[in-house]
């Protein structure tokens, strides 16, 4: 009698890739490969019968007529016109109040002078931006310098992206010492959540938390419901034991480029 055949295992569900793969469409690029011209076109016209003075068309045409722009603000809400165009004018009402795109150059100055806030000088391995956060070295109180000095960080990183295809960059918080004395008041915290998922639709690939201590659960436990399901994706907890994961997500050098276990 022949020998039996093993019977054949049954197939199980494809692997889920490991919380580092990095997945150029979602991470890298632009979040999809061409823009729904329809539906930006759609938006355009919704966005030309805004009544509100300070929100018109023909205010924010330098920012609007930017189709990539517009593209960005339907992917963050699945292309429902709709919805986009109220995320639009939620970001261009943070824009008036906050009015990033008007330097200050000596606010600027002071709240970047300790490198609580930097673009890193060289890109990952991706040719991403990389954002960094260290808020152990706040050295001012004014919510409003912070925000608009953020926004100007952000805006520069997305120049950096200029010539290439990458349209997103990476943020990395160091948070070694933090501590709820040092954490940045409520107000500003949700203010930058809003920032990065608001005013700065499809533009973050990762956010990087580095060493965060035990303490860091209790501020992120009251941040978690202001997160978005999209950006929740791409938020990732790191400690300096993880090496192939940051070689995976930064590149080989990526101490050298986010300062980590350097002195600040």
């Amino acid at each position: 009698m022949p020998a039996s055949t093993p019977a054949a295992k049954p197939a199980s569900a494809s692997p889920k890739p490991a919380a580092a793969a990095v997945n150029q469409r979602w991470h890298v690029l632009a979040s999809r490969p061409e823009p729904n011209t329809s539906k930006i076109q759609e938006l355009r016209e919704e966005l030309r019968r805004e009544a509100d003075l300070g929100l018109t068309y023909e205010r924010w045409a330098w920012y609007l007529d930017d189709d990539a722009v517009l593209d960005r603000f339907l992917v963050a809400r699945d292309d429902n016109v709709q919805k986009a165009s109220r995320l639009i004018r939620d970001a261009l009402a943070w824009r008036l109040r906050r009015r990033p795109h008007v330097l200050d150059y000596a606010e600027l100055d002071r709240e970047c002078a300790t490198g609580k806030l930097r673009v890193a000088p060289s890109l990952d391995r991706f040719g991403r931006p990389v954002v960094i956060f260290d808020n152990s070295v706040q050295n001012t109180k004014d919510a409003g310098g912070q925000l608009r000095a953020l926004a100007f960080v952000l805006e520069h990183a997305l120049r950096r992206c200029d010539g290439s295809q990458v349209r997103k960059y990476v943020i990395f918080l160091h948070l070694n010492d933090f501590s709820l004395r040092n954490n940045p008041s409520w107000a500003v915290t949700k203010e930058t959540m809003r920032m990065l998922t608001c005013c700065f639709a499809e533009c973050c690939g990762h956010i990087i938390l580095h060493n965060a201590p035990s303490v860091f659960s209790v501020a992120y436990r009251l941040v978690k419901p202001l997160i978005d399901p999209k950006t929740a994706t791409k938020i990732l907890f790191v400690t300096d034991k993880d090496e192939d994961k940051m070689t995976e997500l930064i590149g080989p050098d990526w101490r050298a480029i986010t300062g980590a276990g350097q002195t600040r």
